[in-house]
């Protein structure tokens, strides 16, 4: 059986003040199978960040990157953000 997500080196970046890139999600990795997952950490951490750029649901402004961000053997990184969306809350259902 084939994993249901497998994300890779994943950075989430906004634009501070002064107009520079700060990562908020710092090269997070993991592999996830069809099992039931919970992810704790500290507010602030990049839970939900992790998750809405698995979703494609990440503010306009910001700036995504990861060297593999599949779910479902769908590539995220290279789907548009619609048919990304589409795919991950359809899989969800």
């Amino acid at each position: 059986m084939s994993n249901l997500v497998e994300i890779e080196n994943l950075h989430v970046a906004f634009r501070n003040d002064e107009g520079e890139l700060k990562d908020a999600v710092r090269g997070v990795s993991f592999t996830l199978g069809r099992e039931k997952l919970g992810i704790v950490g500290e507010s602030g951490s990049g839970k939900s960040l992790t998750g809405r750029s698995l979703l494609g649901v990440l503010p306009a402004y910001a700036k995504m990157s990861a060297e593999k961000l599949v779910f479902d053997n769908i590539d995220l990184a290279k789907a548009s953000p619609e048919r990304a969306a589409r795919y991950a809350v359809a899989a969800w259902a």
